[in-house]
């Protein structure tokens, strides 16, 4: 099979801004209009700073595209039918706070491990589930950082009430032959007997195997199943061993044909993903859209993963970032200027727990020096932190977090001009809920943003000038 091409094998020197050249991209497939604009992340846990690129890159992709004159809808899937496959060591209320296991009914989610997301109860209780409960979150950083229109769709919504998903799920099925021919290549647990489907279990509520299907009745459209045991991460979820028959809306692909299938169902012509999709799941996706879905796969940009302290962000394993904590401390124009660069690049995020050295990025050789900072809060105790992109403006950030995590009192700010530069100037201090000790940030240079607008006439211009100043002048990469 011949390489797939990935944005940076793509020849750009005559496009500064990377969603420049993506945009090109899109519009010699010759997409039709409104051109579909997709990102997607299964809601396992607390969203992230990392899972923003979900949304932020898409956006600027889209935005470019209507500054030319096309419609655009921007859309995120809510991985929801995904099963619950560990219990993470953090959650957040909707407030953004951070609480540890012992804050809330960690039993209930223990004993609902292997169940679709949208099926395991949500443990603060003010959402229809766990799985609705985290995908808000996206819906509110879109708010934050001033993405207009984003539809947020959940993928159990798909199977259970979209047509086209039923559709989808029977063609899988019919074309199971394909399916196997592709997939072998990729993954050593497809056999003969492989069958592209895994039923949620009537009896126990656990999304089975896929072999756990024992026969298939397409002109029924239903599946005859076993539910048993399936690996999760390092354990077993025992299955109960429970045999009935599953409609088609009553389960979920397997994640390799469940992308390609949200292609077809959703028209999609443009998709950001992490690293960690380029040689896994994206090149399978891709073959599995042509032969399964008769389909060319959607226009692709890779990007480079956010880390905090080193680790990558992690929602299941706590080690997280919420974009609401980034906003505590720069103003939203250098959060979204902070996604405006290059995708890759890696970004570091540093907690400021003990003693950190600083978040210096390491080039290499011959490129110019930058570095990148962001609040972190990988605990449950909110901490000082500091967020860093180089050159052209200085924002000054003085923040003080005190134990508890309370958010009442101040929040000042100032600017002033030196040198060309505007210097804006925030102090924020929280009251605490316990305990008297208090940190303190200092001031740090960070990039400058473009104008607070979702307007294309003017955010995406402001942009574009930034990076291409940025770039000639050997400041830092675009």
């Amino acid at each position: 099979m011949p390489p797939i091409p990935l944005l940076r094998d793509m020849p750009d020197e005559h496009r500064v801004f990377w969603a420049d050249a993506v945009a090109d991209r899109v519009e010699a497939a010759d997409p039709d209009d409104p051109i579909v604009v997709k990102g997607g992340v299964s809601p396992s846990g607390v969203p992230h700073l990392g899972n923003v690129n979900e949304v932020m890159r898409g956006y600027y992709v889209a935005e470019v595209l209507r500054e030319r004159g096309h419609r655009v809808r921007q859309v995120f899937t809510a991985d929801d039918r995904d099963p619950l496959r560990a219990v993470p060591k953090t959650l957040a209320t909707l407030d953004g706070d951070l609480v540890g296991l012992d804050e809330v009914d960690a039993g209930a989610l223990g004993r609902n491990l292997g169940k679709p997301y949208t099926d395991v109860p949500d443990p603060f209780g003010c959402c229809d589930s766990y799985g609705a409960h985290f995908s808000t979150f996206f819906e509110r950083a879109a708010e934050q950082l001033g993405v207009p229109g984003l539809e947020v769709v959940s993928n159990t919504d798909l199977y259970e009430s979209d047509p086209a998903m039923r559709e989808a799920v029977h063609t899988a099925l019919e074309r199971a032959d394909a399916v196997r021919g592709v997939l072998a290549d990729h993954q050593d647990s497809v056999d003969a007997d492989y069958v592209p489907f895994r039923p949620v279990c009537a009896n126990c509520g656990h999304v089975t195997g896929t072999d756990a299907v024992t026969a298939v009745d397409l002109d029924a459209g239903t599946v005859e199943y076993v539910c048993g045991d399936v690996e999760a991460g390092n354990q077993p979820i025992e299955g109960c061993g429970h045999r009935g028959t599953a409609d088609l809306t009553e389960g979920k692909l397997p994640w390799r044909l469940e992308w390609p299938a949200q292609w077809r169902v959703l028209g999609v012509d443009f998709e950001p993903f992490g690293k960690d999709h380029a040689e896994g799941s994206w090149p399978s996706g891709t073959e599995l859209s042509r032969a399964v879905y008769d389909r060319e796969p959607p226009v692709e940009l890779v990007y480079e993963w956010f880390t905090l302290d080193g680790e990558p962000f992690s929602s299941s394993a706590g080690n997280v970032l919420l974009a609401a904590d980034a906003l505590d401390l720069v103003e939203r124009e250098v959060l979204r200027f902070f996604f405006a660069k290059d995708p890759r690049r890696a970004r570091t995020a540093y907690s400021n727990e003990a003693d950190s050295p600083g978040a210096i990025e390491r080039p290499a050789r011959g490129e110019p020096s930058t570095t990148e900072i962001a609040p972190g809060t990988p605990s449950t105790t909110r901490r000082s932190g500091t967020f860093r992109s180089s050159s052209l403006r200085t924002v000054s950030v003085t923040v003080t977090f005190l134990p508890g995590g309370g958010r009442s009192a101040s929040n000042s700010r100032s600017q002033t001009n030196s040198g060309g530069c505007n210097v804006v100037s925030r102090s924020y201090s929280a009251k605490p809920t316990s305990g008297t000790t208090s940190r303190s940030v200092t001031p740090v240079p960070v990039a400058a943003p473009p104008p607070t607008t979702s307007s294309p006439t003017t955010a995406i211009p402001s942009v574009r000038r930034l990076v291409s100043t940025s770039h000639s002048s050997g400041i830092v990469p675009p």
